[in-house]
């Protein structure tokens, strides 16, 4: 009898993981076609121009591609890894806006030691872009802010918001890209993230908190 529950509790457990797994791919698949999209409508827009930045833009883009098709497969990632792609995409959308906005990056606290869920960050910063800066007409900005302290990562965006804009976080949360953010969080985090999203008269900040454990495991934050 306790061999047939051992055996029965051991198929339900495998049947469980494959149905996270098959959630989670799924989610990944809306994921790279929305980047995708949107950042091929970027590059449409320069050689239209015909920039002498679009061989630049092909070379990040070919860097992120790569990263998502080889890479991201995988349940976590280096952390160091999934900010050098960050930085390829900040790459391409300060082409975008030559020097029609203000960027800046702050990164505090070692990167190499931690891993982390893929693209969560990078969802983050597209959706600040594509809802929040794309939209400014006057002066926008984004500042971005990562820190590391031990085994806690913390990741702040921020960007400019039109006054026009909705002033209800709920109306940026329903956007596909915050949706796969929560549901990946959900699923591979559970009670192991702190995800906040602020909606201010001229400012949006989505806060995303993850306890991290040295390139293996997540650990549980403290209520």
């Amino acid at each position: 009898m306790c061999f047939l529950s051992i055996r029965f509790f051991k198929m339900w457990y495998q049947r469980k993981q494959i149905a996270l797994q098959t959630e989670l791919n799924f989610i990944k698949g809306q994921i790279h076609p929305h980047f995708l999209f949107n950042t091929l409508n970027n590059l449409y827009a320069l050689t239209l121009r015909k920039s002498a930045q679009s061989s630049e833009i092909v070379l990040e883009l070919s860097q992120i591609l790569r990263y998502m098709l080889y890479e991201c497969n995988a349940a976590n990632v280096k952390l160091s890894r999934d900010i050098e792609i960050l930085r390829s995409y900040l790459k391409l959308e300060k082409i975008r806006y030559q020097n029609g906005i203000e960027m800046n990056i702050n990164i505090t606290g070692d990167t190499q030691q931690n891993d982390i869920a893929p693209l969560l960050m990078l969802t983050l910063v597209e959706n600040a872009f594509k809802h929040g800066t794309s939209e400014t007409i006057n002066h926008p900005w984004i500042t971005i802010d990562i820190q590391i302290n031990a085994n806690r990562l913390t990741f702040r965006v921020a960007n400019s918001k039109s006054p026009n804009q909705s002033d209800h976080a709920e109306s940026h949360f329903k956007k596909i890209g915050l949706q796969n953010i929560q549901k990946r969080l959900d699923i591979h985090y559970k009670k192991a993230h702190k995800f906040t999203i602020r909606d201010q008269q001229d400012t949006y900040i989505a806060i995303l908190e993850l306890t991290l454990s040295d390139r293996l495991y997540f650990n549980s934050l403290n209520d």
